[in-house]
């Protein structure tokens, strides 16, 4: 996903071509003393330094071979586009031999995020958008100059108040960060239903993600159009991802977003949650708006309360969140309406299953938008699923096409979830390439956890030690540890001890420890 400076920079070198925009740099530094120019050149070279440090950092954790451009090259960079009247762009760098390809597309975003703290850079884009009468770009450029300000006292400010636990600032140069960050290990555990935050919002801003695509669009043009948004659906269907993708795009057009996740979170107390919004609304500029995302409302109710009795009438705050179907109801139940106001005017977006053509929703009087998933999208998530398998060789493609469409096949009914699907599948492969290769899949964890605490005399199966947990969570009952014990005969002390040992309270989903409940 491009930043709105490539954006910027793309139109400006479409529009202007090599040579008009060259003759705009010299004059603007040609406007300034030697001193003043050598100073921003060594701040150019500075902030360059700290974008390939940045480079080579992330470069450690590249798997697959993307080279190193030579250092001299990238600190030089600004002068050389000045030497050779160009402007910045993956291709020039290409063109000038400073980077290969993929090494530029990786390095342009870092040095483009790093010169946004030298002055003069900013100066000079907004200098050239104006002279070349590009106002909605050069309006564009100074909101997001104005917004990272606010973004990054937001960022102090939620640190102070001990709730930054629970809020996450998408600003544009984190999703820089993410997008340069992501690595084929990250991409590899997206796919094997690895929720956890940083991994999707590092594969989703580098753009690996399969997007529900009439879903996402509709999401863009109601938060756009003002109204609230929830999306909705059973579990397993993309909810997350696709609020996930929205906040991303809405950000990278440098606006605020703020990721809310109330599971397994301290409670927002009413004070902790007036902090909050004075701190976000003080941080919006005028007529500027900032997208306050909602995950799993449900299972953090009581600051979900907080929150909505604590958020101002304010035209600087738009809403989205995502909950399941089931829970929605709840949320919205006659006795204590948790989206009463709050939520006035929402359009409901709901994901189904595949085929799934009638909406499995109704609620309040808000307008609903329903949509299938499709067979098309499916394959292409098996396929990224089941790419790095094939990849590393331990499996032919012919295998893979065939255990892809074996599992379409079976599985096409509208109650399998995605989820479920590539379990499935990732099961189905184990059985594959178990010789050559070790599919570590986190209830196998979960057994592998057990058998380490009470050895391997326990004649339990993995899905008898994760079904019933599985079971239980889908209807909303989590079972408690002491009953759990109970049920297969472990020693309740030891048990508990192992669990504190092995920090299971950070263990990822479907497995976790939670209010003494797994």
């Amino acid at each position: 996903m491009d930043t709105i400076l490539e954006l910027i920079l793309n139109a400006l070198n479409h529009s202007l071509g090599i040579p008009g925009s060259a003759i705009t740099i010299c004059d603007f530094l040609k406007n300034h003393n030697k001193t003043h120019i050598t100073e921003t050149f060594t701040a150019i070279r500075k902030k360059s330094k700290e974008a390939y440090d940045s480079y080579c950092e992330y470069r450690k954790y590249r798997k697959s071979e993307i080279g190193t451009p030579t250092e001299e090259k990238i600190l030089g960079y600004w002068e050389s586009c000045l030497e050779r009247n160009a402007l910045p762009s993956v291709d020039d760098m290409v063109n000038s031999d400073t980077a290969a390809k993929e090494e530029a597309e990786i390095m342009l975003p870092y040095l483009l995020k790093s010169w946004m703290g030298v002055p003069d850079f900013v100066e000079w884009l907004h200098g050239i958008l104006a002279q070349n009468q590009m106002k909605e770009l050069s309006e564009t450029l100074l909101s997001l100059q104005q917004n990272l300000e606010g973004i990054s006292a937001f960022t102090k400010e939620l640190m102070q108040q001990d709730i930054s636990s629970i809020a996450f600032v998408i600003s544009p140069d984190r999703i820089v960060d993410a997008k340069c960050s992501c690595t084929d290990s990250d991409i590899k555990r997206y796919y094997m239903v690895d929720n956890r935050f940083q991994t999707m919002f590092r594969v989703i801003s580098a753009g690996h993600d399969v997007p529900h695509t009439e879903a996402y669009q509709k999401a863009l043009e109601s938060v756009e159009s003002r109204h609230p948004v929830i999306i909705a659906g059973n579990s397993g269907l993309g909810k997350t991802s696709l609020m996930m993708r929205t906040a991303i795009q809405w950000a990278s057009s440098g606006r605020i977003a703020v990721w809310l996740s109330l599971s397994g979170k301290d409670i927002i107390t009413e004070q902790k949650a007036e902090a909050f919004f004075h701190q976000l609304t003080a941080s919006i500029p005028d007529g500027q708006r900032a997208l306050l995302c909602i995950d799993n409302p449900y299972e953090g109710k009581e600051s979900f309360l907080s929150l909505q009795n604590k958020c101002p009438d304010t035209t600087k705050i738009q809403l989205i969140m995502a909950e399941r179907a089931n829970r929605l109801t709840s949320l919205a139940s006659s006795d204590a309406d948790a989206l009463l106001y709050w939520f006035d005017d929402a359009q409901l977006l709901i994901l189904q299953g595949l085929n799934q053509f009638r909406t499995t929703l109704e609620l309040k009087d808000y307008d609903s938008f329903p949509f299938p998933e499709t067979q098309k999208r499916r394959q292409k998530i098996l396929e990224r699923c089941t790419q790095p398998f094939v990849r590393e060789g331990n499996l032919k493609k012919s295998e893979n096409l065939h255990i892809i469409q074996l599992m379409l096949k079976q599985h096409n009914k509208p109650y399998v979830s995605l989820v479920e699907l590539i379990y499935r599948t990732l099961f189905e492969l184990q059985n594959k390439v178990s010789k050559t290769a070790n599919i570590k899949m986190d209830w196998e964890e979960w057994a592998d956890f057990i058998e380490d605490a009470f050895g391997k005399s326990q004649s339990y199966t993995r899905n008898e030690l994760y079904g019933i947990i599985a079971a239980l969570k889908i209807f909303n009952t989590p079972i408690s540890i002491e009953l759990f014990c109970r049920h297969f005969e472990l020693n309740e002390h030891k048990f508990r001890n192992h669990l504190k040992e092995r920090l299971m309270s950070q263990h990822i989903e479907p497995v976790i420890v939670q209010h003494d409940t797994l």
